[in-house]
């Protein structure tokens, strides 16, 4: 449509600017489904130019052939399952120790995987102790220390063991060592020095006032250039909890224990 034939029916300039753009706008639809119409016909081209080439490939072909070779390969690879099945299925129980009766070569798949792995005893032990000691929490049971056995003794052996009740007056840090107090114990009508290795433990003024139990016929000997007179005795936990053996009631200093 011209401008001219708008011009004729009486139409204004901004009228058949208005016809003219609208009309413009579906020459471009149109314009658009050619081109596409044009795409898909060069793809359609292409699909039968290479259908064509395919099929120049089985020129000289024999499809009964064909065929038959499929359907005696497919029976072959029935028969040779049903064979197979038959060898499994005719095997006895007690055939079962045997080695060398199923034949070599199959698989039981292609990607193996690791059912078990290899335990570390290391490993399992701990994990052991730690449910133990979890379930003795649980179930309100203390957790007993390991304690090393030692050669048993006779009561003889014991009787030569003296033992009496000590009261520390005076305690100090031994120079030079970093676990080391040094008391003044009395016993009896004496007063021995006694080192020991409990300075991680107590403050020297923590054990001033304390009565001990002393093993008082104990050989004298010397601890970091310091005379020790015998053994305040003590005891340990596995936690590494070190208490010192005291008597719970006002007991003289000098009285034997045993």
């Amino acid at each position: 449509m011209k401008t001219e034939e708008l011009k004729a029916q009486g139409l204004t300039q901004e009228q058949i600017n208005f016809v003219m753009a609208e009309n413009g706008k579906d020459i471009d639809k149109i314009q658009k489904k050619l081109d596409d119409m044009t795409v898909e016909r060069d793809k359609e081209k292409g699909r039968a130019d290479t259908a064509e080439e395919t099929l120049k490939g089985f020129d000289g072909v024999d499809v009964e052939k064909l065929n038959q070779s499929i359907a005696d390969w497919k029976k072959k690879a029935e028969d040779a399952e049903k064979d197979y099945k038959q060898k499994i299925a005719d095997r006895d129980f007690d055939d079962l120790d045997k080695f060398g009766l199923r034949e070599s070569g199959n698989k039981v798949t292609d990607k193996p995987e690791i059912l078990f792995a290899r335990l570390d005893i290391e490993e399992v032990m701990k994990k052991v102790e730690e449910l133990q000691e979890a379930q003795r929490k649980a179930n309100g049971v203390p957790e007993y220390p390991v304690v090393e056995k030692k050669p048993e003794i006779t009561f003889d052996d014991f009787e030569k063991i003296q033992i009496q009740v000590g009261e520390v007056l005076k305690c100090e840090p031994v120079k030079k060592a970093k676990k080391l107090l040094c008391s003044q114990i009395r016993i009896g009508e004496e007063v021995r020095q006694i080192v020991s290795g409990i300075s991680q433990y107590y403050k020297p003024e923590e054990m001033v006032g304390k009565k001990v139990a002393v093993v008082t016929n104990l050989a004298p000997r010397k601890i970091c250039g310091v005379e020790s007179q015998g053994m305040i005795l003590a005891a340990m936990d596995d936690k590494n909890n070190l208490s010192v053996m005291t008597v719970d009631k006002d007991i003289i200093a000098g009285s034997e224990i045993g």
